[in-house]
C-alpha cells in the first residue's frame, strides 16, 4: 500500500539591517530593518545588541538602542516569517565610538577691558583629541559671534554673569557639551 500528499516549500526570509551614522557611547543609535520575507510576510525580528540586551518586535519598525561603552559590537537580527520559516543569523559588527570628555577653563575678566581666553582641557579616551571641532557660544546677547578654535578669546562689554558652552565634536562624529 502507499499514500501520496503534496507538500510546499517556501524559501528563507533574509534578515538584514542598517542603523545611523555617527554611533556614538551614550546616544540612541537608530536600528532600520530592511530584510526580505521572500513569502508571506514576517512576523517576528529577534535582535540581539552585543551588550547582553535583547529583543524580539512584531513589526520592523525602526527604533533605538544606546550603547553605554564605547567598544565593538556584534549586533545580530533573525526573522521569521508567518509561514515558520526562519532566516540565517545576520551579525554586523558595530563600532561604538567615544564621546569627547568636555572640559574648559574659565578666565576672570574685568571691565573696561572685558577680554578673556576660554582654555579647552576637552580629553578622548581612545588619544583622537587632535581631530576636534570646536564651537564656543560665550553667552553674550550683545556679541553672539561664536569661535571655533580651541582656545578661544572673547570681548563682553557688559558685566555679567555669562552662561558659556562649548560644544566639542570628535574626529568620528560624536559630540558632546559642557557649560
Amino acid at each position: 500500500d502507499s499514500s501520496q500528499n503534496t507538500i510546499t516549500v517556501w524559501p528563507s526570509p533574509v534578515a538584514k539591517f542598517g542603523v545611523n551614522n555617527p554611533l556614538c557611547e551614550k546616544n540612541a543609535v537608530t536600528f532600520n530593518d530592511s530584510s526580505a520575507a521572500n513569502f508571506g510576510n514576517i512576523t517576528v525580528w529577534e535582535w540581539g545588541f552585543g551588550d547582553g540586551n535583547t529583543a524580539t518586535h512584531n513589526n520592523g519598525t525602526s527604533f533605538t538602542h544606546v550603547y553605554n561603552l564605547a567598544g565593538n559590537y556584534n549586533t545580530t537580527l533573525k526573522v521569521t516569517t508567518d509561514s515558520g520559516c526562519v532566516s540565517t543569523m545576520v551579525t554586523k559588527n558595530l563600532r561604538i565610538n567615544h564621546l569627547p570628555r568636555v572640559n574648559f577653563g574659565v578666565p576672570s575678566i574685568c571691565l573696561p577691558d572685558g577680554s578673556g581666553t576660554f582654555t579647552d582641557s576637552t580629553t578622548i579616551p581612545d588619544g583622537t583629541g587632535s581631530l576636534f571641532s570646536y564651537l564656543w557660544n560665550f553667552g553674550d546677547p550683545s556679541d553672539p559671534t561664536p569661535s571655533t578654535q580651541k582656545h578661544a578669546t572673547h570681548k563682553y562689554s557688559a558685566t555679567g554673569p555669562y552662561q558659556v558652552k562649548l560644544s566639542v565634536t570628535s574626529g568620528a562624529g560624536c559630540i558632546d557639551s559642557a557649560t
